[in-house]
């Protein structure tokens, strides 16, 4: 494993929880910005 494949993997799981973390914001309606 290379330092770009640590890079893309830290990158990805970054963007899912990032989404997952909108995904909640927006089922609670608090997604107001």
């Amino acid at each position: 494993m290379t330092g770009a494949d640590l890079i893309a993997a830290v990158a990805l799981v970054s963007v899912a929880a990032f989404m997952g973390y909108l995904e909640h914001r927006h089922a609670k309606g608090e997604g107001r910005d």
